[in-house]
């Protein structure tokens, strides 16, 4: 709760680890205080004490010339434990007797306990050695909210009472005895023996620490809340043991060889996320997944299932907005849209039958691609004539069935995006009237559709030299990838403009509310919720598609906010599939492409090479963190004649080294935060800007490090102290003269 370093210099003198041994030799993040009158040294002190406090900390002091008490304000009906540490600094002090005080605490009003001091005599009359105190019993605090520690001088000492480090802590004892709800650790105990992988996990799986693969409710009896068996080798069918977990949100059972139908899981009314992708499922899909109320997201992307789509499913998509991936399903049939993929051949071969363009077959999705920029350059020459490097750009012109491109199912399949006239176009846009953000792609229009849906049209520039490519990687993306944290794809128009029409994100880009200094981004812990929403995005564009998907434009601008400033990954039109080990988190294959991005998040090893990995997003995204962070852009101009522009990274990283994290954060930041969460976002941050690719960490391991980041925010709101209360009262000195 509180580590303090009394006779800090400065306010921005945060003590951590420092190579020189000096600083704390687990990283602990001493706070300063800089109340004075203080006492310093630069003399060797000894740390060889329990706990090991940092040098620095017994190099300064606090000292009063008679009496002083340190306050704070604590929760009630808790157990506490501090820990004081004294270090006699001052050359006046020479013999026993010299500085005595007496130290009491009380809570309340009431006195918990005192001891009366002498550190020259406690630590056999050396400047050197520290002396200590600590509660050797827990401290209850009741209904009396204040605990107070007093320092007074005793009669006959020369000098007044001092301090050097404090540490204060809650102890968590939420009677943990009880244990995990009993009907939750026995139906996981049917579940862990039913895969034979996980039958060494024994004992409660919420306490004192949850499963490194299941997370639990805060409950003084935990549930299990979230269930994450990835790549676990588990094999056979899904145990219909899952059924009775009451309180899951999420179950993902991906990447494994699970095998036979889903079992019943209608009674999950809390399920939000099913994932089941990589597996060889077969069956009907069930009729009870439409109807589950929380469900946000189903990927079953890459079975075996078969038979028709549920209606009450695609209902569900309609109306709720559920998220639905279904790709590398051979023998499924959608009756609503008439999709022809019902077949009996193998997957390879459906996916030959969905990419017929232009009446030819071609062998894969690239190949189609491939064809309809061919298709388009070449009817897009014949109207224009003859070459002539000085001519107008030719707008496009439809084709007879009023298409720019040969076919209207534009690759074959798109999933849940729906095709759109012109027509279509201007009505929802109210004849483009209303304009909401323009870039190199071209300009963005607030639309309504019939529904009453807002959306977001994206019209491509006839200027844009890249659109066309950029226009049909996006829709095949965002075709076959479904996330609660990536920007949906309501559909597209190919009639005479291509246009894409997207879900519409009502509070802009992350960016521009940095820009402005938007009060909702004043509590770090809102920022730190925006970069785990956009984390867990990037980090499904990673490991959770077949093949993954690097997104290789990954900026502030590009993390779009939703009404309740959910954070969600935008803007696909340059990135680009790989094959992937989920094995090893990493692609089997290096990928060579043009290099592009963004000035200030492109990777310089990108910039070299030329080879694209995972690794480029996880750059970019350690620069938008550090924009979260400061509040920065990602290049300052800098403060000179010349007016240059400086990388963010080169700005922080002498804050960061000096440990100055006020001059780093935001200054438009409420206090109202815990300093440690923030510097394990600049930690994860700067792993990921390493120019050693080897060294920076993949995006799973940035959305864990961010995730319990939070956690600690989220959990000083709930349990921490209010902001220390110092009193500090003076007397009349009686030494005076």
């Amino acid at each position: 709760m509180h580590r303090i370093n009394y006779g800090a210099v400065s306010n921005d003198d945060y003590i951590r680890y420092q190579e020189d041994g000096l600083g704390d030799p687990y990283d602990r993040i001493w706070k300063p205080d800089t109340q004075k009158p203080i006492l310093t040294t630069s003399a060797a002190v000894g740390t060889n004490i329990p706990d090991h406090p940092p040098a620095r900390v017994l190099q300064t002091a606090y000292e009063n010339s008679d009496s002083f008490n340190i306050s704070f304000n604590l929760l009630p009906e808790k157990y506490y434990h501090f820990t004081q540490y004294f270090s006699e600094i001052s050359t006046n002090v020479t013999m026993d007797g010299q500085r005595v005080f007496n130290f009491q605490v009380y809570i309340g009003g009431s006195l918990f306990g005192s001891e009366l001091l002498d550190i020259y005599k406690n630590t056999s009359n050396t400047h050197d050695n520290p002396l200590y105190t600590y509660s050797v019993y827990p401290m209850y605090v009741g209904s009396a909210t204040v605990v107070s520690f007093v320092f007074m001088k005793q009669n006959g000492s020369k000098f007044g009472p001092l301090i050097s480090g404090l540490e204060l802590f809650q102890i968590f004892d939420n009677d943990m005895s009880l244990g995990t709800d009993d009907d939750e650790v026995a139906t996981l105990k049917n579940i862990t023996g039913f895969f034979p992988s996980l039958d060494i996990w024994t004992g409660d799986p919420c306490l004192p620490f949850a499963y490194n693969w299941l997370t639990c409710t805060h409950d003084t009896r935990p549930y299990i809340s979230k269930i994450f068996m990835n790549n676990k080798g588990l094999s056979g069918n899904i145990p219909k043991s899952f059924n009775s977990l009451k309180a899951i949100t999420q179950l993902s059972l991906a990447e494994n060889k699970l095998n036979g139908s889903i079992p019943d899981l209608s009674s999950l009314i809390h399920l939000e996320i099913l994932d089941l992708h990589n597996n060889s499922l077969t069956g009907p899909i069930p009729d009870f997944l439409g109807g589950l109320p929380a469900l946000t997201t189903l990927n079953l992307d890459n079975n075996n299932f078969s038979g028709q789509i549920p209606r009450n499913l695609l209902d569900k998509i309609a109306t709720s907005g559920l998220k639905l991936s279904l790709d590398g399903n051979a023998y499924l049939c959608n009756e609503v849209s008439n999709q022809e993929f019902c077949t009996t051949n193998s997957s390879s071969n459906k996916k030959v039958n969905l990419g017929l363009i232009v009446g030819v077959a071609v062998g894969c999705a690239v190949l189609s691609l491939m064809i309809i920029l061919c298709a388009v350059f070449c009817y897009k020459k014949v109207k224009s004539g003859p070459h002539n490097d000085n001519a107008t750009p030719q707008p496009y012109i439809a084709q007879s069935d009023g298409s720019v491109f040969p076919k209207k199912s534009l690759l074959g399949n798109t999933n849940q995006a729906q095709e759109f006239s012109f027509h279509d176009i201007k009505l929802m846009t109210d004849d483009f009237k209303n304009e909401i953000g323009k870039g190199g792609f071209g300009s963005v229009y607030f639309g309504r559709l019939k529904t009453g849906k807002n959306v977001a049209v994206k019209v491509l520039s006839r200027n844009s030299k890249q659109g066309e490519n950029e226009f049909l990687n996006e829709v095949e993306l965002l075709s076959r990838v479904h996330h609660k944290n990536l920007v949906s794809l309501v559909g597209y128009c190919v009639e005479g403009e291509l246009v894409l029409v997207y879900e519409y994100m009502g509070n802009g880009s992350l960016f521009e509310s940095l820009k402005t200094k938007s009060p909702n981004l004043r509590l770090w812990k809102d920022r730190l919720r925006i970069a785990v929403d956009a984390a867990e995005g990037l980090d499904y564009l990673h490991r959770g598609c077949d093949p993954s998907i690097i997104h290789r434009d990954v900026k502030s601008s590009n993390i779009l906010l939703g009404e309740q400033f959910e954070g969600k990954i935008s803007d696909f039109g340059i990135s680009k599939s790989r094959q992937y080990d989920s094995s090893t988190m990493t692609g089997n294959s290096q990928l060579y492409t043009v290099v592009q991005g963004s000035f200030g998040y492109l990777d310089p090893v990108y910039a070299e090479t030329n080879i694209a990995t995972h690794s480029i997003d996880v750059y970019a995204f350690g620069v938008v963190l550090l924009e979260l962070v400061s509040g920065k852009p990602p290049m300052l101009q800098a403060e000179t004649e010349m007016g240059e522009f400086l990388h963010i990274v080169k700005w922080a990283k002498p804050h960061i080294e000096r440990g100055n994290l006020l001059s780093l954060i935001d200054p438009d930041l409420s206090d109202d935060r815990n300093d440690s969460s923030i510097w394990k976002a600049v930690d994860i941050a700067l792993m990921g800007l390493s120019y050693d690719r080897k060294k920076r960490p993949t995006m799973s391991e940035v959305k864990l490090e961010l995730q319990s980041a939070l956690s600690m925010e989220l959990q000083r709101s709930l349990y921490d102290s209010t902001e220390q209360i110092r009193s500090f009262t003076q007397e009349i000195n009686v030494d005076a003269r």
